[in-house]
């Protein structure tokens, strides 16, 4: 813009035409900030929301196998007296 400028020296519409077209430029820049930064945040609260859906399915599989074992632990435990009489 800065090498347009000169060029407009003389005619002080399009200077202030180039300034209304900077000032949209920003204004949009500024808004797509605003835009991907509120998105990042949405990514950000997702990705938690999935690590803790994650982290408690890990921890119901673990307690659901522990249980497991204990049911087959007393099994055996039964059949191996049954054996034994």
């Amino acid at each position: 813009m800065d090498l347009i400028r000169p060029v407009y020296s003389n005619d002080q519409q399009k200077l202030i035409e180039l300034n209304q077209i900077m000032e949209e430029i920003g204004l949009l820049h500024d808004k797509r900030y605003i835009e991907q930064k509120e998105k990042i945040e949405q990514l950000r609260t997702e990705i938690c929301r999935l690590n803790k859906m994650l982290l408690s399915a890990n921890n119901d599989q673990f307690i659901y196998n522990d249980n497991n074992n204990k049911n087959y632990s007393m099994f055996s435990t039964m059949q191996q007296r049954s054996k034994n009489k």
